[in-house]
């Protein structure tokens, strides 16, 4: 209630459980709504994903942002992983709204992501790789109106080896107009550094974590069990762990290194 929200994204929040801020969104989402560039910092669980969507949302939905647009927000995600996992909350945060979305990553089809490019996103979730590959490559993909570009756990993209990707990126994309958001559990000074080159302007900076050596939040609760052995072998200790925290009806996301463990654990017969 603290922001000026459409009812429609109002209640998408109110359906996927949350009352209150947290205290990076309360901080990141104004300067964004505002159409600042933010830099901003802070732990794992902490709720970045809502804080860099949300004004994302308000912006497209405000502007009755159409698919024939093109594609006006653009997230970018290190992982595979990570980006399904903000797609999930954007296609919910989206579900009181007009506004198409789409999600391209690597290991998926190319031509049905470019099919679906084509006919217009409003919103879309990638990998740096695979969305380079659309950029120079996908006809009828418009990215020329493109209103935000959110780059989540930046840290990560420029660790994993992304950072010339991500700059070829950014000379695809225009700057005229285009707001920035970068987020990250930490920002070393050579982040901080490479960062204005993804700006249009001096960004408003939002460190919540400062020099503190605990990048994962300290409101969301941590537990390590050890499970030595290949991954189905592992499978029932995951199934325990599942029954105890998550119970018969809820909702759990299990990260592999590989697609083969992947593939190993769906099919191992404990879980």
């Amino acid at each position: 209630s603290s922001l000026d929200l459409l009812d429609g994204t109002k209640a998408a929040i109110a359906a996927m459980g949350f009352e209150t801020l947290t205290e990076i969104q309360a901080r990141a989402i104004p300067p964004l709504m505002r159409g600042q560039d933010v830099l901003a910092q802070a732990k794992t669980g902490s709720g970045k994903t809502l804080a860099f969507l949300v004004p994302s949302v308000e912006l497209l939905a405000r502007a009755q942002w159409l698919p024939r647009n093109g594609t006006g927000m653009i997230a970018i995600s290190p992982t595979r992983e990570l980006a399904l996992q903000i797609y999930g909350v954007l296609r919910e945060l989206c579900a009181q709204h007009r506004q198409t979305h789409g999600l391209v990553i690597g290991g998926a089809n190319r031509r049905a992501e470019a099919d679906k490019l084509a006919k217009g996103v409003c919103h879309l979730v990638a990998t740096p790789g695979r969305l380079l590959d659309h950029l120079t490559s996908t006809k009828g993909f418009h990215f020329d109106k493109l209103q935000v570009l959110a780059i989540d756990e930046a840290d990560r993209i420029l660790e994993i080896g992304f950072e010339e990707d991500m700059k070829a990126i950014v000379r695809c994309l225009p700057k005229a107009g285009r707001q920035t958001a970068l987020f990250s559990a930490t920002l070393p000074p050579w982040v901080r550094t490479v960062a204005p080159k993804f700006m249009r302007t001096e960004p408003q900076v939002v460190d919540l974590v400062g020099n503190s050596e605990h990048q994962a939040s300290t409101d969301v609760r941590h537990v390590a069990i050890p499970a030595p052995g290949p991954v189905n072998q592992r499978a029932d200790t995951i199934n325990d762990v599942i029954a105890m925290f998550a119970g018969a009806t809820g909702r759990s996301i299990i990260f592999c290194e590989t697609r083969n463990e992947c593939d190993e654990l769906v099919n191992a017969e404990g879980l």
